[in-house]
């Protein structure tokens, strides 16, 4: 196979991945942040497991090139940032909002990102999938907001969608820098999750509520696996490989399907209703994503 089709093939692979693992994600959070969990345990269960399994990378191979505030500006942003903004809004909005606000928008945060610090413009075919997008996604957001679901809103619904957007941005300003500083996908993962966690394990044991023992032991399995494992490392290896990859203006264009799946699956598994007004929003993503794999091709290294 050309090394620009296997380039290809390896950025859509790892961008299929990040659906699912988003998706996942963002159901069962959403699940686990209404019941015993805090945004502090999921936090703790993230970057504690995450941080212990990639210490002996770091050990090996220290920041991997990255100069320390190169390195503090990734753990932030991919880290605490936006891992206590999505954690805490999860527990205010429903998993509808999720999609629409984190995924849904980041590819508006990652094409201005884009050209504010790597010089790149949007193409045509890009421009009018990201139209098609935003337009989906401002219509998911309106029935979410402020049609049918907004009558039964709590009172603080608009402090977990700015927290969703904040969680949003943070991400894109991971997506652009980690492949404006060339670091490799898992070096990033190794770094970001093992400062992470050793910035924030010992303010959680020492100085925040621990409420983990509340949860049932299965939930507690399954919530390590997820944030520790596949949420942590298996996101921020497929992210920034796919990024190098597609780009990424493309791939968080291909990756903001995420907010139909989450908005189709909530009706079975969370009893949130898909109304017209949703479904058409869905269906715009779909058609800006369809634009957008129609005419991929892969970067050349460095671009």
């Amino acid at each position: 196979m050309p090394p620009a089709r296997r380039e290809l093939a390896i950025g859509l692979s790892c961008a299929v991945g990040i659906v699912c693992i988003w998706t996942t994600f963002l159901l069962t959070t959403r699940f686990s942040a209404k019941g015993a969990f805090s945004a502090w345990d999921l936090m703790a269960l993230r970057f504690g497991i995450s941080g212990l399994l990639m210490l002996p990378l770091v050990l090996r191979r220290g920041l991997a090139g990255l100069s320390p505030w190169q390195a503090l500006v990734l753990m932030a942003t991919a880290g605490p940032v936006f891992s206590l903004s999505a954690f805490s809004a999860l527990a205010l909005a429903p998993a509808a909002h999720a999609g629409v606000l984190m995924p849904g928008t980041l590819p508006l945060w990652t094409a201005i990102l884009t050209a504010v610090v790597m010089h790149q413009s949007l193409s045509r075919r890009q421009s009018i999938s990201l139209a098609l997008v935003l337009a989906g996604v401002a219509m998911i957001g309106w029935e979410s907001i402020a049609g049918e679901a907004a009558a039964a809103a709590s009172p603080l619904q608009w402090l977990g969608d700015v927290l969703f957007m904040t969680a949003s941005f943070s991400w894109a300003i991971y997506t652009v820098l980690a492949r404006r500083w060339g670091v490799r996908p898992l070096d990033a993962a190794a770094v970001v999750c093992v400062t992470a966690g050793a910035a924030y394990m010992p303010v959680y044991l020492l100085a925040l509520p621990i409420t983990l023992h509340l949860a049932p032991a299965w939930e507690i399995a399954v919530q390590a696996v997820l944030q520790g494992v596949i949420s942590t490392i298996g996101t921020l290896l497929l992210f920034t490989r796919a990024a190098q990859a597609l780009g990424a203006p493309t791939l968080t264009l291909v990756t903001s399907i995420v907010p139909a799946f989450v908005a189709l699956l909530a009706v079975p598994l969370l009893g949130e209703p898909l109304t017209l007004a949703a479904g058409l929003g869905v269906a715009l993503v779909v058609l800006g994503i369809a634009a957008t794999v129609g005419g991929l091709r892969a970067l050349p290294a460095g671009r």
